[in-house]
């Protein structure tokens, strides 16, 4: 769960944290709604993702972060 609350922490509070480094953020815990915080949130240009998941993860369109 880490790598879950980091990302969404950086995403609601950018004016803190610029930077994210997510291992393994499992994204199937709580989709439906993790999918609507991302489309309701707008990103910062200077905001920097680093998103790492292994083979076996759930899959997740990474189209909710594209800006």
């Amino acid at each position: 769960m880490g790598g879950y609350i980091s990302l969404y922490a950086t995403m609601k509070y950018q004016d803190v944290f610029g930077k994210v480094a997510a291992f393994s953020p499992i994204f199937g815990f709580n989709k439906a709604p993790y999918v609507a915080f991302i489309n309701k949130e707008k990103m910062k240009e200077d905001v920097k993702i680093y998103l790492d998941a292994g083979e076996n993860e759930e899959e997740f369109p990474l189209v909710y972060f594209a800006r």
